[in-house]
């Protein structure tokens, strides 16, 4: 028997969660996702988890919310164009940067 691992995947939106959560039913073996198996779906803030939890994980994987800059600068579509603004670019940035620093406290030295 060797090291069992856990992994924990984590989307602060209920809509996403539950399709993550059903997705991952979908593809596991049964009982990965029951209490206790190896594999736990959360909710959280990401920006905010650092608070609860500190040096817990050993490695973490952060998909951050993108801009979407180079879809305004590379396509034709007008709707790329009508999402952007400087405020948004803005507030992703430093929400991006909160989840960074929220991520790196998690991790174990």
């Amino acid at each position: 028997g060797g090291r069992r691992g856990h992994l924990v995947a984590n989307d602060r939106s209920s809509g996403r969660g539950f399709r993550l959560r059903a997705t991952l039913a979908a593809y596991l073996p049964r009982g990965t996702l029951s209490p206790g198996g190896a594999v736990a779906t959360t909710r959280h803030d990401a920006t905010r988890w650092h608070l609860y939890e500190s040096s817990a994980y050993d490695k973490i994987l952060l998909d951050a919310p993108c801009s979407s800059e180079r879809h305004v600068l590379c396509s034709n579509s007008k709707e790329h164009l009508a999402q952007w603004s400087p405020s948004r670019t803005k507030r992703l940035a430093s929400q991006q940067k909160a989840l960074l620093y929220s991520a790196a406290a998690l991790l174990r030295p």
